[in-house]
């Protein structure tokens, strides 16, 4: 499992070491929607399809199913949502947070003999197909656990107690996270990103809140 702080999860870069083979990757990946996030909002429509429908459809070339985690209302819509793709859900208590979402896809996972997982992030509806690549070949080539990040290009300050700027912070080393995050099934259940494998991630993967962000989101759509 990841941890909710991205700021507070130490990131490295060292090499994994190969597995095997590379057909020992046997990849599913997972959505969580909890329902204290509101998460009927990837119902909303974009560009004639569905934020849910993309989000999946995005995984489908690369996994053998999506597992879709929500509460049974939800879930069902899903369920009919997503038609014709490779997609389960999995229903879960009306107060389940992300953690508890996790929790019921595992036994899923393991039913289905899952080595690999990506793990994705609703409020992320735009996953380019070079990222997923990106993250499938740093799994195939033994990373227990990777995530994408992107160069802080913002210049970001150090203030004192009274808001004061007290100095400027190097961004040379500073990455912005974004989604999704490849690991091992096992890796799943582990709070926190220490020791991650990181990759270049993708400006149009960014984060927003539904619906008010799908005319920014159509727009990236309409420039495909």
């Amino acid at each position: 499992m990841v941890s909710g702080n991205p700021a507070a999860d130490r990131l490295s870069t060292a090499r994994a070491k190969p597995p095997a083979t590379l057909t020992s990757v046997r990849l599913f990946a997972v959505l969580p929607l909890p329902p204290a996030e509101h998460p009927g909002a990837v119902l909303t429509p974009l560009a004639g399809e569905s934020a849910l429908r993309r989000i999946v459809a995005a995984f489908a070339p690369a996994v053998q199913q999506v597992l879709v985690v929500a509460e049974a209302g939800l879930a069902e819509q899903a369920g009919a949502e997503l038609a014709g793709l490779p997609a389960e859900t999995v229903v879960v208590d009306e107060t389940a947070d992300c953690a508890l979402c996790l929790t019921a896809a595992m036994p899923v996972l393991r039913a289905l003999g899952a080595s690999h997982v990506l793990l994705a992030d609703h409020h992320r509806p735009l996953l380019p197909p070079a990222l997923i690549t990106r993250l499938v070949d740093a799994l195939a080539s033994g990373a227990e656990l990777v995530v994408p990040v992107l160069p802080v290009t913002d210049t970001v300050k150090v203030v004192d107690g009274q808001g004061s700027i007290t100095s400027t912070v190097d961004r040379a080393l500073l990455r912005t996270l974004q989604y999704p995050h490849g690991m091992t099934v096992d890796r799943l259940a582990v709070p926190g990103l220490h020791g991650a494998t990181t990759v270049l991630g993708d400006a149009d993967a960014l984060a927003v809140d539904l619906p008010r962000d799908a005319p920014l989101l159509e727009a990236i759509i309409a420039c495909r």
